[in-house]
């Protein structure tokens, strides 16, 4: 039950973070790349998967 537990408190965290940080990637790939880039797009595909919501 408590290995359990710390995996989910891990999920908790890690998730968010590793959506937040695909975002800023994404943001500045756009300010360089400009917003049609390919690279920019599909960082913020996997920020969606991550996070639908957001």
């Amino acid at each position: 039950m408590r290995r359990r537990f710390g995996r989910w408190m891990f999920m908790a965290i890690a998730i968010p973070v590793a959506a937040w940080a695909l975002g800023a990637i994404a943001d500045k790939v756009e300010e360089r790349n400009g917003p049609d880039s390919k690279a920019a797009k599909g960082l913020r595909v996997g920020k969606k998967v991550l996070r639908p919501g957001s």
